[in-house]
């Protein structure tokens, strides 16, 4: 069988994310052949945050993850997540003008319910 990057199938563990948040981390494993793991390595001795990070844009491209998840993934700040989506070539879908229309009509609703 392949060898694994990352960890392999454990109970929860407690982790501190380099922007000093305390988190739950729930182990993922990816299994590769043993000559593609090496190869990989060789490129990039840091597979393991590299498929991390792949994953976890993967699934905010997918809406499965939101802006702030991904950064808690990530362990990084709003900025930070923002250049890991730009060098993966991933654009937040922006509000369109439907979507501000309404907005609007959303607060003419509460604005017009709200006492004076």
């Amino acid at each position: 069988m392949g060898s694994s990057i990352g960890i392999t199938k454990m109970p929860p563990q407690w982790t501190i994310a380099p922007n000093g948040d305390n988190l739950t981390a729930v182990p993922v494993t990816v299994e590769l052949p043993k000559d593609i793991e090496e190869k990989l390595r060789q490129e990039n001795p840091n597979l393991d945050a590299e498929a991390t990070e792949a994953c976890a844009v993967e699934l905010f491209r997918q809406g499965k993850l939101n802006h702030f998840q991904l950064s808690r993934v990530l362990g990084v700040d709003r900025f930070e997540t923002d250049a890991v989506l730009k060098r993966h070539h991933v654009e937040e879908k922006s509000l369109t003008s439907s979507d501000l229309e309404a907005d609007r009509t959303t607060l003419r609703e509460v604005l017009d319910h709200t006492p004076r």
